[in-house]
This record gives C-alpha cells, structure tokens and sequence, in this order.
C-alpha cells in the first residue's frame, strides 16, 4: 500500500483505486477470517461485504490503515458472532416446535 497518510487521505476523498487496493487488499483475508468462524463461505462473502459496506459511512473517522483493517476484522468479527446467534436461536426455535408437535401427537 501506499504511505499510510496518502492512502488514508485517498480513501477519504473515496478516489476509486484506494478504495479497490483496500478492497484487493483485504476482502479474501476476511472472507478466510469469517469463513474460519462461520464454517460457511456464502454467509462469509456476505458478512464481508457489509463490514465493507459499514466502513463506508464511517471511513473519515480513521486516521490509519490500521485502524481501518482493525475496524473491519472487529465488524466481520461481530457480523460473525451475530450469524451464529441467530442460527443458534432458529435451532432452539425448531427443536421446541419438533417437541410441541411431539407432545401433541
């Protein structure tokens, strides 16, 4: 990447090639991450994209590269832990059903 301060201030004024070298730079190291904790590459690609998408209202706030690659692993991280939930709430919801229709039957 380019000197920290130049790239920052490139993707500040949202100049296309800053933020396709961020995007080329770090999308298949997070798919990787999320696929490591989700065990499923669609939802990996789709939790990737929105931390993108997330970090694109937000991208004036940083004032690094770190930051922004620090932003991105925690919001993949938490999109991550959220997909889980709610995975983890659709199973209890249907082992409770399978137990209610057992009990009536």
């Amino acid at each position: 990447m380019k000197s920290d301060m130049a790239f920052i201030a490139a993707l500040h004024r949202r100049q296309p090639e800053a933020v396709r070298e961020l995007f080329n730079q770090l999308y298949k190291p997070l798919i990787y991450f999320a696929g490591k904790l989700v065990n499923n590459k669609q939802e990996a690609e789709d939790i990737v994209g929105t931390s993108f998408f997330k970090l694109t209202g937000r991208i004036e706030q940083f004032s690094s590269i770190r930051d922004v690659k620090a932003f991105l692993y925690i919001t993949t991280r938490n999109e991550c832990l959220n997909y889980l939930r709610k995975i983890a709430c659709n199973e209890r919801s249907q082992d409770q059903l399978q137990y209610l229709m057992d009990y009536n039957g």
